[in-house]
């Protein structure tokens, strides 16, 4: 079931953003993700949070048709209009559709450049810290479990390995970067008693992204499906 919502500022009552969905969706707005694109509203959620107030939510359409929730959606933004781009608007929407401004090639975006080396270290660096951290570690496994939580998801995730090829068969071969080989039975385990990365070594796989790490500790390394006549 599709809706389209409204956010409500408590202070005044008064929407401040318009949108669409189904299941939580309007919920997610205080998500860090959320606050990366639309800084205007990011602007007014945090300056709610620092008030020790949360917007509340108004759904006021719902139907069967994502369609007919897009259309009522953009309907509904045109009627309240957008603060700096209609007159007398109130929202915080950036766009009076459904779909946001194409970003592609306008300033702040990291299309055709790259990181300095110092950069690379600096991040690589983060990255380790985070997965040594037992609190972060913590805070990914409750990620995962939020996500697989949600019922979208799960259907999504199941819809996209109908067509995906096995890769689970009963033994693999390792290359690793100095050329040496090594048969192995149990790849999950394997890689959990030798502290390597699974779902990486999985992707070097011809029929999953076939990518071979270019960093971290499976760098250089790939797995084959190995049989007796290999």
């Amino acid at each position: 079931m599709y809706y389209v919502y409204e956010l409500i500022d408590p202070r005044t009552d008064v929407p401040f953003y318009v949108g669409k969905g189904k299941g939580d969706r309007a919920d997610m707005h205080y998500k860090r993700s959320e606050w990366w694109y639309n800084k205007r509203k990011a602007g007014r959620i945090k300056k709610l949070l620092e008030l020790n107030l949360r917007y509340y939510v108004n759904k006021v359409f719902f139907t069967e048709y994502e369609t007919e929730a897009t259309l009522f959606e953009t309907k509904l933004i045109q009627q309240y209009g957008r603060i700096g781009f209609e007159d007398n608007g109130i929202l915080l929407n950036l766009s009076i559709d459904a779909n946001p401004p194409s970003r592609k090639g306008k300033p702040g975006t990291f299309k055709g450049k790259t990181h300095s080396s110092a950069t690379k270290e600096i991040l690589r660096e983060h990255n380790k810290k985070q997965f040594e951290d037992p609190q972060q570690r913590i805070l990914r496994k409750n990620k995962s479990i939020e996500l697989w939580q949600n019922e979208e998801y799960r259907l999504k995730q199941k819809e996209s390995s109908k067509n995906r090829t096995a890769t689970k068969p009963s033994k693999y071969k390792v290359y690793f970067p100095d050329g040496s080989t090594e048969i192995i039975i149990n790849l999950s385990k394997w890689c959990k008693e030798n502290n390597y990365p699974c779902g990486t070594l999985r992707d070097t796989l011809p029929q999953r992204k076939n990518n071979i790490p270019t960093r971290g500790r499976a760098k250089g390394m790939y797995i084959r499906i190995y049989n007796d006549t290999n």
